[in-house]
């Protein structure tokens, strides 16, 4: 089941000559502070439990830390280079109390994963983000989200930084998106993503195992379905390609039918035919911890052509391909 896709937008940050003009009206530092001079930042616990505060240059900003109140999503645009990744939209309160209006963007704000590396800005993605120059005026409060790349569970840190002294941090305990039933699964590819596809004979890693599917495709096994009374199935031909499936964790994973999409070579979604085929890798059941086994990923034959399988790598979308050919 997909989540609904979001809807792509384009976005123009305030260039920093910009701010600077806004800075002579209003008090507002380059990127968007105002009072750039003061350092002072704190964290607090706001009156609702659910939700945490930092005070930066005399604007309090507030996050729902209760993370019943979070959104999950994936990014459905074909032109990105995070098309099919996790996203969690975090819902925060901006309340200016400074005397200059505020500007807050990808200047001045960044967000960093579990491993404190500077997570990409993808609020060009979504119709409202934190980081999508959202302008607060002096005395004025308003809502607004911030939308985060998942890459895996863990304590995320959102950092404010104008470049002139004024520094604070709001630290955010992201769980797992796994728990969420939530997978990095693109609802479309694009050539570019076709492109940076993992090639048959390569191995990958995803849903805690490493698949590598054959590059021989001699070993190919084209199969009409069985499906009496199903006008739709009965008969159709697709073809089974064989999958090394590797388990180096230390339990058990099993590669379900929510675990996958499939793409044809005219880069439309498939149907799955799994259902049909009991050896399908989806079918195998749990992969005990430490071990290997052999098993087939089935496409719908639609022509000649490059076919790619797309998993989660926590919460990562990954993409292998083999090419499925009646002559070669």
């Amino acid at each position: 089941m997909h989540l609904p896709a979001h809807r792509a937008s384009r976005r123009t940050f305030i260039a920093t000559a910009a701010c600077a003009a806004l800075a002579t009206m209003s008090g507002c530092s380059p990127l968007g502070i105002s009072n750039p001079a003061s350092t002072d930042a704190s964290s607090s616990q706001a009156d609702d439990p659910g939700t945490s505060s930092v005070t930066y240059d005399d604007v309090v900003i507030t996050f729902t830390v209760d993370t019943s109140a979070w959104s999950w999503g994936r990014i459905d645009n074909s032109s990105s280079t995070s098309n099919g990744s996790i996203t969690v939209a975090v819902p925060v309160h901006i309340k200016n109390e400074s005397e200059g209006t505020c500007v807050f963007n990808s200047l001045s704000v960044s967000v960093l994963g579990p491993d404190d590396s500077k997570l990409p800005d993808i609020s060009g993605n979504f119709d409202q983000d934190l980081l999508a120059s959202t302008s607060v005026a002096t005395g004025a409060e308003a809502e607004s989200t911030l939308h985060i790349l998942y890459m895996g569970s863990g304590t995320y840190s959102v950092e404010f930084d104008n470049m002139l002294g004024a520094k604070a941090e709001m630290k955010l305990d992201v769980p797992s998106a796994a728990d969420a039933g939530i997978r990095a699964l693109p609802a479309s590819i694009s050539s570019i993503d076709a492109g940076n596809a993992v090639p048959s004979g390569s191995s990958f890693d995803a849903e805690g195992l490493t698949l590598t599917l054959s590059a021989d495709r001699e070993s190919y096994s084209w199969v009409q379905a069985s499906a009496a009374g199903n006008a739709t199935w009965d008969g159709r031909w697709c073809v089974g390609v064989p999958v090394t499936v590797a388990n180096h964790s230390d339990s058990a994973h099993a590669v379900s039918s929510a675990a996958y999409e499939k793409f044809n070579p005219a880069l439309d979604m498939q149907d799955d035919p799994a259902p049909y085929f009991g050896d399908d890798v989806a079918n195998a059941g749990a992969i005990a911890a430490g071990s290997t086994v052999s098993s087939m990923v089935y496409f719908v034959y639609d022509g000649d052509g490059n076919y790619y399988l797309a998993m989660d790598n926590n919460g990562t979308s990954v993409l292998a391909t083999a090419l499925i050919a009646q002559y070669y």
